[in-house]
């Protein structure tokens, strides 16, 4: 890698999420692509080009969250040798429905693998094959005057941050 791999030209960032969180159980995962192991470029470290596979009979779950409510953050959590981040997103899932609330049931009693779709179309993975995700809620009915109503949601792993650059199908594997 050189230098001239992490310069790049002035581009358009928009910060946050947007309102889309993807997540399968971690149990339901086939195989699991990883960044180039050799990487050519400084930008191909941390990028999963590959897709991964689900179970035959399994499915990815999609929740949408409020816009403007939900942040991914990533802070360094060990010493200078082995160092790791914890990925936490904070977040509010505004459907009270019985679906919603049962997907989060099942999300909360379970190791997933999370997506994190950000504002400009790129995917943060939150979990991988070695140490999944979890993910928890709580419940907040807001006041008349706030509309804050919903499930505050957390999301949280350790480990790389890690983009995933393939598509997220939401239809059961067949």
């Amino acid at each position: 890698m050189n230098l001239e791999d992490l310069l790049e030209e002035g581009q358009n960032n928009p910060a946050g999420t947007s309102i889309i969180l993807s997540f399968a159980r971690h149990q339901d995962f086939d195989s699991f692509a990883v960044p180039t192991v050799a990487p050519a470029t400084a930008a191909e470290r941390n990028v999963i080009a590959d897709p991964h596979t689900l179970k035959t009979g399994t499915e990815m779950y999609k929740l949408e969250m409020v816009m403007n409510e939900n942040e991914l953050t990533a802070e360094d959590v060990a010493e200078f040798i082995g160092t790791s981040k914890k990925l936490e997103l904070n977040g509010i899932v505004s459907n009270i429905s019985d679906s919603a609330l049962g997907v989060l049931e099942e999300a909360n009693n379970h190791n997933m693998v999370a997506f994190v779709h950000l504002a400009d179309g790129k995917v943060i993975q939150l979990g991988d094959e070695h140490v999944p995700a979890r993910i928890s809620h709580n419940f907040q009915s807001g006041k008349n005057s706030d509309g804050k109503r919903g499930f505050p949601i957390k999301v949280m792993s350790y480990g790389r941050i890690l983009r995933y650059d393939s598509a997220i199908s939401y239809e059961p594997v067949a």
